[in-house]
């Protein structure tokens, strides 16, 4: 406790960001490792697999209606501090997404029914399409903001524990593949719905009119950052449906289980991101040398974490892996030590990625997001035919090394490094 009070204001905001936000990443890692396995008893791997590919591609949407919002939104509350402006740029976020929804809906449902012949598959992924419906409600991105990360810890852990009682009361045999990515969105849905009545209650939050002109001009604010956040997620979560359609469901089923360690292991730097860079936006503000000091000084607990954290996947890799399932598990097992290399490269991306977005350098990230899945999915379609499904792990660190050449690359220009 005396350690806690004679630490700098910056470790302050490190460590009280740090628990709650590591409160609702370890729920939102322990979930999945609690449902999986009971998923693949109940439904089986292959329409597991399924189940799993229709999520990526209804995430894949959600983004589309969070439009970089979690981004810019949080950029823009963490640096107002008139109650009225605060409440424009949260009404005019909820009224956009809402109106991008909208949008993409009978998009989605008219390509779904045209392409898939299968009832139960196209049942399962117009259901999937709850996901991004509740990304309209989803308020994270203004409680972090607002500096409420304690709230929005706990709610989104609330939202978890909804998505975790579902799956194990009605998901008891194959016909209810229907419901996985369906209880998911209604976790989503009841996080945000919570959300939206702590604003209204604690910071005076009221719905405003529609105003079209506002929408226009939030949607233009965005796009570098919707384009970015397009990118990323598609560079890293596009191998799952990519295996499904070059090999089968049963291998992106395989897969899935890989993306769900590899995100776990990967999560302590999505933590230190979310929590950090409210505060690192208002200090490139006035300092940016205050800035990469606060930076340096937090980083180094995130590096120390991450390489206990490998060090205990390769040690227990064998037991994690029969934990998920037993099937395919020499491949899965080959399949998660080759991932730890991705994960590795990823510390050299955290810092730089946080450092750049609180910069605002839309221009660059956008760039580096657009032309990384393009590279990822040229060298997934080479590198999976050849390797089959150890390809989509070549593919995954190809993509790791891309994003921290490019970052190291922009962040080294700013410095006034010449590469000519």
């Amino acid at each position: 406790m005396q350690f806690y009070k004679k630490t700098t204001p910056d470790l302050k905001y490190f460590f009280t960001g740090t628990f709650y936000t590591g409160l609702s990443s370890i729920v939102g890692l322990l979930v999945p490792i609690l449902v999986v396995p009971h998923l693949i008893k109940t439904v089986g791997l292959e329409l597991y697999g399924m189940s799993a590919v229709a999520f990526s591609v209804s995430y894949f949407f959600s983004m589309i209606v969070d439009y970089g919002f979690n981004i810019t939104g949080v950029n823009k509350l963490s640096k107002e501090s008139n109650p009225d402006n605060k409440t424009r740029v949260i009404n005019n976020i909820i009224y956009t997404k809402g109106l991008i929804f909208l949008t993409i809906l009978p998009i989605c449902l008219f390509i779904y029914s045209f392409i898939i012949s299968n009832p139960i598959e196209l049942l399962v992924y117009i259901i999937s399409l709850s996901l991004p419906f509740a990304s309209v409600l989803n308020l994270s991105w203004a409680l972090q903001g607002l500096h409420r990360i304690k709230i929005w810890s706990l709610l989104t852990v609330f939202g978890q524990f909804v998505y975790l009682i579902f799956i194990y009361l009605f998901v008891k045999d194959k016909d209810d593949v229907i419901l996985i990515n369906l209880f998911y969105g209604i976790g989503i849905f009841v996080s945000g719905l919570s959300s939206l009545i702590y604003i209204i209650k604690n910071h005076n939050f009221k719905f405003n009119k529609f105003i079209f002109s506002s929408i226009i001009t939030e949607l233009k604010g965005s796009y570098h950052f919707f384009l970015s956040n397009i990118g990323s997620y598609t560079s890293l979560y596009f191998l799952g449906p990519l295996v499904g359609s070059l090999i089968s469901y049963e291998m992106a089923g395989v897969y899935s289980i890989i993306e769900k360690i590899y995100n776990i292991g990967r999560k302590p730097f999505g933590i230190y991101q979310t929590f950090m860079l409210p505060k690192i936006s208002e200090q490139v503000n006035t300092s940016k040398t205050v800035a990469k000091r606060n930076i340096k000084n937090t980083y180094g607990f995130v590096i120390m974490f991450v390489i206990i954290e490998l060090g205990a996947l390769l040690i227990f890799h064998q037991e994690v892996i029969l934990y998920f399932t037993s099937f395919n598990s020499n491949i899965l097992e080959s399949m998660l030590l080759l991932s730890l290399v991705g994960i590795l490269i990823a510390i050299v991306n955290c810092p730089l990625a946080l450092y750049l977005t609180a910069l605002d350098r839309k221009q660059e990230l956008m760039k580096i997001a657009i032309i990384a899945p393009l590279f990822g999915l040229l060298s997934g379609i080479f590198l999976i035919n050849y390797f089959e499904i150890i390809g989509s792990i070549f593919t995954l660190i190809l993509i790791e090394i891309f994003y921290a050449t490019c970052l190291l690359v922009v962040y080294l220009n700013l410095k006034g490094v010449n590469f000519k």
